[in-house]
């Protein structure tokens, strides 16, 4: 979706109205676990107020970018704004999953390697709780990692 915008086939208001149904749709899954909706919120949050300094600060990476076409440092600027503006007056909005999503398209990240990151930070941190948790040492949760990675990929590709 946001990569739609980026492209200009998408206006920032309804790119907005279409983000904040979305981040509202998440805010109803996570509000059975409170601490995971506040993790969410407050990282999210943080990441859409720092976007605007790393995406001009950057250089766009040519390994998993889709090419720039002219006009759409506006686009991508509009939409930081939007996205800031959105997060900065609204207390309960902004979670991660939607902003990371902005964040792929912001930094011109094609669709698959936004969803990568994603992905791998997703089952980093899981992991990551597993170690800390004592289920699996830390040399078992880099083969897991592996092992999710793949999976991850295929399950990305059987589903477009």
């Amino acid at each position: 979706l946001a990569h739609r915008l980026v492209k200009g086939q998408l206006d920032p208001a309804g790119f907005m109205e279409v983000f904040r149904t979305l981040d509202e749709n998440l805010a109803a899954l996570l509000a059975s676990n409170a601490p995971a909706s506040r993790a969410s919120l407050a990282q999210g949050r943080a990441l859409a107020q720092l976007l605007p300094i790393w995406v001009t600060a950057a250089p766009v990476p040519t390994t998993y970018s889709v090419e720039e076409e002219e006009g759409e440092g506006d686009a991508t600027r509009s939409l930081l704004d939007a996205l800031e503006e959105f997060v900065l007056f609204n207390e309960n909005h902004g979670h991660l999953a939607g902003v990371l999503g902005v964040a792929g398209a912001a930094l011109h990240l094609n669709s698959d390697a936004a969803v990568d990151a994603t992905c791998f930070g997703s089952s980093r941190d899981i992991l990551a709780a597993a170690v800390r948790l004592n289920l699996v040492g830390p040399t078992k949760s880099v083969a897991l990692q592996a092992q999710l990675a793949s999976t991850i990929r295929e399950a990305i590709s059987i589903n477009g």
